[in-house]
């Protein structure tokens, strides 16, 4: 019954927060609550000495915080959201590692699950207040977003879960943990098509492979086989060459086809060289090592393109809003990242990070680098890793304790 009600009031939460209180979403709403509570609790919360000091790895977000504050004078708005963002981040960050292994085990299944099973309602007719994906261009319909802000969320969370499904129906022993996540999978593939956002589908490619390559035996090539069948035959209504799916997977709208760089990505490539020639033309040492602000970087490429946006490649705006100290420390921060992963004493679990981390790269890549829940999956599994190099006797070599819980949950 308690995990009933923390579903459900979570799904009102996830369902009412693009809604405003004023000028201010509920989805920021909440977050500004959060981050006091995680301040106090970190700071008031005594933690072991051997994990505490992996804290240093999200030291990067804290200074990423302090840095974005620098466009302050000439950008509060982002510069106050940026730095709360990065210092939310952070905050989760150690949080996760004060964590008991039995809860970050909790977490990391209902966080899956739900982000899964909250699409169902919206299936089924209700309606999302997030923005809908128009899909008149490539011939009609409308691209699922679920309770998120718009598709390209949606898409992004779903790739990560649908992953972490799929790791669990390989790797779990107990037929009714891979029924279960089996069934999940499928879902979540569903759902992810449905976004017709091309972020996600990269996003899943790219991070199956490290799970696949783990499990190269007759058994999962089987196993593999037959998912991989599903899949198609479920995809191969969307993938005619007259399909509204395979006109948006190739950028073919009525309008525009995607045919040279700058038209690649919805107008990615054209943002990408211009987010390029900003850098080359702008003569400031101080806006070049501290940034432009997000304000100053959309007036630029409004003056190149005419639109008020950034260049949607998380690693450029990165580069442009907090300059070269704040590209820098995001890529310390990655780079710290695949370092605990790779000491990961379970090769499985060592998969699965890398699973998620990529997922990640190619999202700040392709997107941005503001999206919470993506990050959050990324800090349990390095919480997880953590846990066990400090434990010689938690050494697993199967996920079967982790997704199940239990009986080392409590060791």
């Amino acid at each position: 019954m308690k995990k009933i009600i923390v579903f459900v009031l979570f799904f009102l939460l996830m369902h009412f927060e693009n809604y405003s209180i004023g000028p201010v979403k509920i989805s920021i709403i909440w977050k500004l609550i959060l981050l006091p509570i995680l301040i106090i609790y970190n700071y008031k919360t005594p933690k072991r000495r051997d994990i505490l000091r992996y804290e240093k790895i999200y030291r990067p977000l804290f200074y990423l915080s302090l840095l974005s504050l620098f466009s302050f004078f000439y950008d509060p708005e982002s510069a106050l959201r940026y730095s709360s963002l990065f210092l939310l981040f952070y905050h989760l960050g150690v949080y996760t590692l004060g964590l008991k292994l039995a809860t970050l085990i909790k977490y990391i299944n209902f966080f899956k699950t739900f982000f899964i099973i909250c699409f169902v309602p919206y299936f089924f007719g209700l309606e999302s207040k997030g923005q809908v994906y128009d899909l008149e261009k490539y011939g009609g319909g409308m691209g699922v977003s679920g309770p998120f802000a718009n598709p390209h969320t949606a898409s992004m969370i779903l790739a990560i879960t649908s992953l972490i499904c799929l790791f669990v129906f390989i790797n779990s022993k107990k037929k009714k943990e891979r029924y279960w996540n089996m069934g999940l999978f499928a879902l979540s593939i569903f759902f992810l098509v449905n976004t017709f956002v091309r972020t996600g589908l990269a996003m899943f490619v790219i991070g199956a492979l490290p799970i696949l390559i783990k499990k190269i035996n007759m058994k999962y090539v089987v196993s593999g086989v037959f998912l991989i069948g599903l899949i198609a035959y479920g995809l191969s209504s969307f993938v005619d060459s007259d399909s509204v799916f395979y006109k948006r997977l190739i950028g073919k709208s009525r309008h525009n086809e995607e045919k040279t760089f700058e038209q690649a990505g919805s107008g990615r490539g054209l943002l990408f060289l211009t987010g390029l020639d900003i850098i080359k033309s702008n003569d400031s040492a101080l806006y070049m090592i501290f940034g432009l602000g997000e304000a100053n970087l959309k007036k630029e490429i409004k003056k190149r393109t005419g639109n008020l946006i950034v260049t949607h490649n998380g690693f450029l705006d990165l580069l442009l809003i907090t300059g070269l100290l704040g590209f820098a420390l995001f890529l310390y921060f990655l780079i710290k990242n695949i370092g605990i992963i790779r000491k990961s004493n379970s090769k499985l679990l060592r998969g699965l990070g890398m699973s998620i981390y990529f997922t990640i790269v190619v999202m700040v890549f392709f997107q941005d680098f503001k999206r919470i829940y993506p990050f959050l999956f990324l800090i349990i599994i390095n919480s997880i890793i953590i846990q066990l190099l400090n434990d010689s006797n938690k050494k697993i070599d199967s996920f079967k304790e982790i997704v199940s819980g239990i009986k080392m949950a409590n060791a």
